[in-house]
């Protein structure tokens, strides 16, 4: 079995209230650009202060985001 090493890795936190475009084209850079993207998500908490009122909560924003090709992993980002 061929395993393959992890040289960089990209990070980028969204709220992602609205996917749009924008959020695409920064997901496929971040992908093109290392071998392991992971995109962090804003907690409802956070987002809440940042841009309130949110649309969709924390698990309904994730959704989205973890079927996104170009992302490899996600994680609850609480700042």
């Amino acid at each position: 079995m061929k395993t393959t090493k992890i040289k960089t890795i990209a990070y980028t936190y969204v709220v992602c209230d609205l996917f749009h475009y924008g959020h695409l084209r920064l997901f496929k850079k971040a992908k093109s650009s290392a071998d392991l993207f992971i995109c962090g998500i804003v907690s409802d908490y956070a987002a809440d202060r940042w841009q309130s009122p949110l649309i969709c909560n924390y698990k309904e924003r994730s959704s989205v985001i973890e079927q996104i090709k170009y992302v490899d992993k996600t994680m609850k980002q609480e700042e």
